[in-house]
């Protein structure tokens, strides 16, 4: 018996093997119990939305429900309570007129 010419198997056997498993990927991102846990609206997202907010906002970690600062003080974010000095820097010297 002759051999064929199988240089393009391989190819065509991941080609085949790449659509497989994009086609299963894209079952899955479209079920919806993917979309309930990960989607836009989930509670997942919403949580993290939350978050990230109060964080960038806030320059530490919260979610806004639960903040109880007091603005009349040293703030968490400004002032360092156990180096006792603000985390922004100053000349060490005043500027020339």
């Amino acid at each position: 018996m002759k051999v064929l010419n199988q240089r393009g198997q391989t190819m065509i056997e991941y080609v085949l093997l790449l659509v497989v498993v994009l086609s299963l990927a894209a079952a899955f991102m479209n079920s919806d119990t993917y979309k309930k846990f990960v989607g836009k609206d989930s509670l997942l997202m919403q949580r993290l939305v939350k978050q990230m907010s109060y964080a960038y906002r806030h320059g530490r970690q919260g979610r806004g429900e639960d903040d109880l600062s007091n603005y009349s003080t040293d703030h968490d974010t400004y002032y360092n309570r156990d180096e006792g000095r603000s985390r922004f820097f100053t000349p060490i010297e005043a500027y020339p007129p």
